[in-house]
This record gives structure tokens, C-alpha cells and sequence, in this order.
């Protein structure tokens, strides 16, 4: 490899041999030479690893690395140790991008002396064909008039000027090796912290207003939709983990109402927009209003502080919806005790509890026995049994029903018992 590379372009890749010839045919032909390719092979279950070395065979900037499935954090943490870009790059496998995107964020980061140069994407849709543009990839309202700028320039909006994902940023390697800042290994929204530590610790940034890279969507029946239906708590994990990042940094009461503002709209969205399953998105309801709004200190904030007034007026109506949870105590004597066996149901777990926790009745327990579970459903029990205090989770080996319903009895305080599947 060629000394004074420019850029790292860092690939993860995870069963992606439909993708990959597109998405490295538009890297190797890019208008600058000075770059290294590293594609990490996540433990691939189809041909991408031979797609790889086909390419590394026939250009020498291309790095392939093989190991064991560990996700795109993994990957991308472990591409990082052995790149020697000046800048580092991150393009996922089923996107491409134009000729030009690296000579352009290049040129601009040096010219800015950058940390962080942001730039412009859109969504492609492979069954159509055609492209699509949105304004939160890149949001030239909430960015300054200024070339060049950092979180003290922008306030309670500096966080909604990009989106989170890592992948339309071209970051200095230097800086964050300096940091210490990597990618948390979670399985999914893992690029938070990563890409919003690096925004606020950096002491320059700017941005190329134009549309350089492009995203794949809907390519696989909408996996990410799927995963975020079935751990839909996993977004409430990744801003922990960005504001712990912020308070070890000594900066985040600097930008509190930064991060709050952001955790505040992407919760929102969620719960508005990328959930499908009417019972998952209830469950999301309960949680942000009955724990996430007191956590991360939305119930505090003056309202003059949100930047979106729709973000604002949304979290009122979820607390108003759900005021009556305020009088309920564990330590209340139950009247009904309700006791639901469970064995693998996790495709009917957020229906059933729901609608048990929406009775007008409200002075009831509600015991789950989780009967041996080999599915999620002990997981969902456990993420009900957190958030409302009428709620009991006991666990047992595969015994069935009759045995799980004993159990539930043994332990149920109510005046009267049900029974419930």
C-alpha cells in the first residue's frame, strides 16, 4: 500500500454479494487514487468474501479482512485499527456514490482544516429505480451561514443539522484515534454515539451541500424496520450510551438541550413513523412516557427550548394519554390477580399484554409466566415487567400450562383470579 493515503474507505459487509459489485465498482473509480479500501467481512453466509477477493485481486488499494459475525460496530471498529488514511470514509456494502466523493470532501476538509466534513445524500430505490431526496440526511436549516463551525455555534439545534448514521461524513483519523472514539457494540443503532461524540467534541466542521452518496432502500423487504418492531427499546440504549460519552467528555450540560432535542425527535419519529406494529408502537408509548420522559429530563424542559414545537406538543399529548399510571403503587393490594402462561408468543405478547394494561379497571396485578421460552417472548416480559408496576414475570422450565398457572398462583395477592393465554 502506497504511502500518504487520503482516504480510508471502510466497507462492512454482511451477506451482501447482491450489492457489492455496484457498491465497489463505484469506490475503486474514484477521481482521487490516494485512498485505501478496507472491507470487512462480518461472517458472510454467501459469496461476499469471494466478491472481495475477486476485487482485491485486481486492485491492490482494496484490504480485505475476514471474521467472525460480530455487526456493523464490530466491523467498522475493526477496520479502524489498521487504517492509515488521513481521513476516514464509511460507505455500507448496498450503497454506492459518485465518482467525485472523495477529491470533494477531501479537498474541503483540507482546505477547512476539518474534523468533520458532512455532505449530502439521497435514497435509492432499487425496484423503481429512481431516487429520492430528504431534508434531515443533511439539514440546511439548522445550519450556520459560516464555512466552518462547532457546538458552540449552533446551540440547542447543533445535533439536528445531520442525520446519525455515519456514512455522509468524512471524519479525521487523527481525531478520533486522539478521542478514543469508536463504535459501541450493540446490534443495531450503533452509529449515534459514534457519529454525535465525534460532532461535539470536534472544533471544526463543515459541509458540502451536494448529494455524493446513495442509499439503498427497502433492498431487503425492510429489514431495518423489522429489527426496530422487534427491539424497539434499542434507541433509548443508544442515547444512554451518547450521553454518557457527553458527560465523561465534561461538555454535556454545554449542550443539553442539544442532545435533548435530538433524543426528543428521533423518540418521537419512532414511536410516529418507523414502528408498523400498532401493539409495539403501544408499548414504545408507555415506555417513553412512563420512564424515557422522566430519564432523559424531557418533562423538565422549558418548552421554549425545543426546537421543534410538533416534537413538544407530541409529548404532551403521550403524557395526557397516560396520566392515570401516576396513581397506580405496588404496593396497592390487587383486587384481580391475572395470570397469563407464556411459551413462545412473541409474535402475540405486545397484542395480549396491551390490551390487558388498557382496561379501565386498573386495580389489578398482572402475573406473565414464561413457560421455557426459546423465542423472545421472556425478553418482552421482562421489558413489560419494567415498565408498570402491576406487572409480575416469573420464569420456569418447560413444564406447560397447567404447571406455569400453578406457579402463577402460588404468588398472586388478588382478591379474585384470571385466567388468561
Amino acid at each position: 500500500m502506497k504511502n500518504n493515503i487520503k482516504v480510508s474507505v471502510i466497507i462492512p459487509v454482511y451477506n451482501a454479494e447482491k450489492y457489492l459489485n455496484q457498491c465497489l465498482s463505484s469506490v475503486i473509480n474514484q477521481t482521487i487514487g490516494d485512498i485505501e479500501i478496507i472491507c470487512v467481512n462480518d461472517g458472510s453466509k454467501d459469496k461476499s468474501l469471494n466478491v472481495l477477493h475477486s476485487f482485491a485481486q485486481k486492485d491492490d488499494r482494496i484490504k480485505v479482512i475476514d471474521k467472525e459475525n460480530g455487526g456493523a460496530a464490530s466491523a467498522r471498529n475493526c477496520a479502524m485499527k489498521v487504517a492509515e488514511g488521513e481521513y476516514v470514509l464509511f460507505v455500507d456494502s448496498d450503497d454506492f456514490v459518485e465518482p467525485n466523493l472523495c477529491q470533494t470532501v477531501y479537498d474541503k476538509a483540507v482546505n477547512t482544516n476539518a474534523d468533520i466534513v458532512l455532505f449530502n445524500a439521497d435514497f435509492y430505490n432499487p425496484n423503481t429505480g429512481k431516487f429520492g431526496t430528504v431534508n434531515w440526511l443533511l439539514n440546511r436549516e439548522y445550519l450556520p451561514n459560516s464555512e466552518v463551525f462547532n457546538r458552540s455555534d449552533l446551540s440547542n439545534q447543533f445535533f439536528m443539522s445531520v442525520s446519525g448514521g455515519p456514512c455522509n461524513k468524512l471524519f479525521r483519523r487523527q481525531f478520533i484515534v486522539d478521542n478514543g472514539i469508536d463504535f459501541p457494540i450493540m446490534p443495531s443503532l450503533e452509529d449515534v454515539p459514534f457519529v454525535y461524540t465525534a460532532m461535539a467534541l470536534a472544533n471544526r466542521i463543515t459541509y458540502v451541500d451536494e448529494i455524493l452518496e446513495h442509499y439503498r432502500r427497502n433492498a431487503n423487504g425492510d429489514n431495518l424496520v423489522s429489527k426496530i418492531d422487534l427491539h424497539p427499546e434499542r434507541i433509548f440504549d443508544s442515547f444512554r450510551i451518547l450521553k454518557n460519552r457527553l458527560t465523561e467528555a465534561g461538555i454535556y450540560e454545554e449542550i443539553k438541550y442539544a442532545f435533548l432535542n435530538r433524543a426528543a425527535v428521533d423518540f418521537v419519529d419512532q414511536f410516529l413513523y418507523t414502528i408498523k406494529n400498532p401493539h409495539v408502537a403501544n408499548y414504545f408509548r408507555f415506555y417513553l412516557s412512563r420512564f424515557a420522559s422522566y430519564e432523559f429530563g424531557f418533562r423538565d424542559m422549558p418548552r421554549e427550548e425545543f426546537v421543534k414545537a410538533h416534537t413538544y406538543n407530541k409529548l404532551q399529548e403521550l403524557y395526557k394519554s397516560d396520566e392515570y399510571y401516576k396513581d397506580l403503587s405496588k404496593d396497592t393490594i390487587p383486587e384481580i390477580s391475572v395470570i397469563v402462561p407464556v411459551y413462545n408468543a412473541e409474535l402475540y405478547l405486545w397484542e395480549c399484554i396491551n390490551s390487558i394494561l388498557r382496561q379501565s379497571f386498573k386495580n389489578f396485578e398482572l402475573i406473565l409466566v414464561d413457560d421455557g421460552s426459546t423465542d423472545n417472548s421472556l425478553k418482552i416480559l421482562q421489558m413489560y415487567e419494567k415498565l408498570d408496576c402491576r406487572i409480575k414475570v416469573m420464569t420456569q422450565k418447560n413444564k406447560f400450562a397447567g404447571a406455569a398457572r400453578n406457579l402463577g398462583i402460588s404468588v398472586a395477592r388478588g382478591k379474585y383470579m384470571q385466567f388468561l393465554d
